[in-house]
């Protein structure tokens, strides 16, 4: 007897031609993809061209428009004499701002002490302040802890020529004693924009 085998040759050549095919169509797919997101990287960095342009443009524009503003500030501008200039300097030296040097004394005081009355009368500063004291504490001891505290305080003391103790008195309210400190500060004559009016805050 004689077998007979059929082998299909074309069987072979049909993968091979899928697996080309196949394989072209991944590079396809691949090529596909790097072009599409080059060209979205490529519109993104267009979109930011253009907007850095734009913000460009709107900084010369802002910068022609001061240097106009300028121009005409040098052409309809008054000269300033010299003593003007001086005038102004020595006015920024002298002047006496109330505000902040009641804001250096609320920040360098003693958390036990409290400012009770602050006066103002021909050039002199009254200051009374009550603080907690002890039983065996020397009410010299608190003074001289409070003079110290404004005398080595720059800030404070530098329109001051004088600051002195005027006086004190102790007190006993139930079973706390307190004691009652009066602090006279005198301004520099050679301040000439300080107030002379009188003026009183409490608290």
């Amino acid at each position: 007897m004689v077998k007979v085998f059929s082998i299909n040759l074309n069987k072979s050549e049909g993968l091979a031609e899928r697996e080309a095919r196949w394989r072209k169509r991944r590079e396809r797919i691949i090529i596909g993809a790097f072009l599409v997101i080059f060209a979205f990287l490529a519109l993104y960095a267009f979109g930011n061209h253009q907007e850095l342009c734009r913000i460009i443009d709107q900084k010369e524009q802002k910068i022609a428009e001061i240097d106009r503003r300028l121009d005409e500030l040098e052409r309809t501008g008054k000269n300033i004499s010299k003593n003007d200039v001086l005038t102004l300097t020595r006015m920024e030296k002298e002047r006496f701002l109330w505000a902040h040097k009641i804001k250096a004394l609320a920040e360098i005081l003693p958390q036990d002490v409290v400012i009770t009355l602050l006066e103002y009368n021909n050039k002199q500063l009254r200051i009374k302040a009550i603080s907690k004291i002890m039983s065996d504490e020397k009410e010299f001891d608190k003074v001289s802890e409070l003079m110290n505290v404004l005398k080595t305080t720059p800030f404070f003391y530098r329109e001051f020529s004088n600051i002195r103790f005027s006086q004190s008195h102790r007190v006993k309210i139930e079973t706390q004693e307190i004691l009652s400190i009066t602090i006279t500060c005198a301004i520099e004559k050679s301040n000439k924009f300080a107030k002379s009016s009188t003026g009183k805050a409490g608290t």
